[in-house]
């Protein structure tokens, strides 16, 4: 397993993507581009990086992206945002996506309980 995966795995835990696993296997010079321009994103600016994961959700909850969105809340509540945190981070999202944002959102509420 290359280092930028490694770096992933440590991150996500087993919540790792299988594609990107396996992607990481057979073109290891773009993964680590990718990981460095996603690092770049979330951990560099004004914003702290847990307002930006709460983003992500949001945006995933408006996108009705049940994958994605169970993972960056995962890693968002492992990171320090708050049951509350998230929550908001879903109304915004619903907001934006009505309904389908409900549905979108009901795949994560066991990360809603403090």
């Amino acid at each position: 397993m290359n280092e930028s995966l490694k770096a992933m795995q440590a991150e996500m835990g087993e919540h790792v993507v299988e594609a990107h696993a396996q992607y990481a296997t057979v073109d290891e010079e773009l993964y680590d581009a990718y990981l460095a321009w996603r690092s770049a994103m979330l951990d560099s600016g004004t914003i702290p990086r847990k307002d930006k994961l709460l983003m992500v959700i949001a945006l995933l909850t408006a996108q009705r992206d049940i994958m994605p969105l169970k993972l960056y809340a995962q890693i968002a509540r492992s990171q320090g945002a708050t049951a509350q945190e998230l929550k908001e981070a879903l109304r915004v999202g619903i907001l934006f996506s009505g309904g389908a944002g409900v549905d979108a959102a009901s795949s994560v509420v066991d990360l809603l309980v403090d």
